[in-house]
């Protein structure tokens, strides 16, 4: 069994948050989760992503850092790795590293 890409898992992750949003959960957390995931979603499938855009992706998973649940940790390492494959392919600066090494 391969692992899965980081779209496949974004996807997955992605459509649990959706899931428990569209069945009522009202946790913020699950309102979150879906936005961040789905904010990966588009960074990925975009040629040229907005830096903006993906700081804000990982200053909101540092600051909401101490939700539970195993979603939000997949979340978080799969952002994680992407982030830090990103930086070593020169797409996102460096610098971005300060975020990705507090997730």
């Amino acid at each position: 069994m391969k692992a899965p890409t980081f779209l496949e898992q974004a996807n997955g992750i992605s459509g649990y948050y959706r899931n428990h949003v569209e069945g009522g959960a009202g946790e913020e957390e699950y309102r979150i989760g879906l936005e961040m995931a789905q904010l990966w979603l588009d960074l990925m499938e975009s040629e040229n992503p907005d830096l903006q855009r993906v700081e804000c992706l990982l200053v909101t998973l540092v600051e909401n850092k101490d939700f539970g649940g195993s979603a939000w940790f997949d979340l978080s390492l799969g952002v994680r790795a992407w982030a830090r494959f990103q930086i070593s392919q020169g797409l996102i600066p460096p610098e971005f590293i300060k975020y990705v090494s507090r997730l």
